[in-house]
Formats: structure tokens, sequence, C-alpha cells
């Protein structure tokens, strides 16, 4: 006899309903890892690039382009304050 089987037993004596049933516990990441990996194909960096929406540029990097408006804030200041800053530290 289970240990479900024998707290359904000792439920029923008492005149309590029986616990809904449990799901099954769900895979480990290890499980999950080896299932995946045994389904899907390893990405090319094309496709890689193409979902990324940049360009392999040589073997192993990827460049993606990203622009931004001036007026985009980054932390408390705006992109907008580089235009003021001494020219020598933009170098």
């Amino acid at each position: 006899m289970s240990l479900r089987d024998r707290l359904e037993k000792l439920q029923a004596q008492r005149g309590l309903q029986p616990a809904a049933p449990v799901a099954p516990p769900q895979p480990g990441v290890a499980e999950r890892l080896a299932r995946l990996t045994r389904t899907h194909a390893r990405p090319t960096e094309r496709e890689v690039a193409q979902a990324l929406g940049g360009e392999v540029v040589s073997d192993g990097l990827i460049l993606i382009e990203r622009v931004f408006p001036l007026t985009f804030v980054h932390g408390n200041a705006t992109l907008e304050e580089v235009l003021q800053a001494p020219l020598h530290l933009l170098d």
C-alpha cells in the first residue's frame, strides 16, 4: 500500500474528502536540457545573427547595431549631453 493510499484511507476514516490528485513532478533541468539537445539542431551563426537582427562580421562575432535618439535617457542623463562634452573625451 502506497503512502497516498494510506492517507486516503485515513482521510476516509475521519470523514474527509480525498485530496485532489497531485500533478506529476516536472522534469529537472538536466533532463530538459538533454531533451532539447536531442530534438533541436544547434543554430548556425547566420541563423543566430538573423534572429537577433545582426550580421556575422567574423567567425564567432555578430554585429548588432542599435540607434537611440539623443533624448534617450541613460541613468540620470540624456544622450544629448554627449554633444556638450569636451571633444577630447570623445577620442
